[in-house]
C-alpha cells in the first residue's frame, strides 16, 4: 500500500497531491547560545526578505519559549547538584 499524506497521517513521507515537498531542517537548540545564534539567523533572513516578517515573529516567539525552558532546566539541574553536594 502506498503512503499517502492526509491530515490523519501528517508524518507521511509523501506530501499531499499538488503541494511541494517541504525540506526538513534540524537545528541544534541545546543551549541558550545555540538559540541565540538561531534567532540571529532568523533576523538576518527576515531582513533580507527570505522569511516573511509574520512567520519570523512566530518562530522568534517559539525560540523565546525554548530559551526560557532551557534556562529553567539548566538552573534546575544546577540546583539539584548543589543540593546533592550539601547532603
Amino acid at each position: 500500500m502506498a503512503n499517502i499524506a492526509t491530515p490523519a497521517w501528517p508524518n507521511s513521507p509523501n506530501p499531499p497531491m499538488g503541494q511541494p515537498e517541504k525540506k526538513r531542517v534540524r537545528v541544534k537548540l541545546d543551549t541558550v547560545s545555540d538559540i541565540k545564534a538561531e534567532a540571529a539567523k532568523l533576523y538576518r533572513l527576515c531582513r533580507s526578505g527570505e522569511v516573511d516578517p509574520s512567520e519570523a515573529g512566530k518562530l522568534a516567539y517559539l525560540l523565546q519559549i525554548v530559551a526560557k525552558l532551557t534556562e529553567t532546566s539548566d538552573l534546575e539541574a544546577r540546583l539539584a547538584e548543589l543540593e546533592t553536594e550539601r547532603s
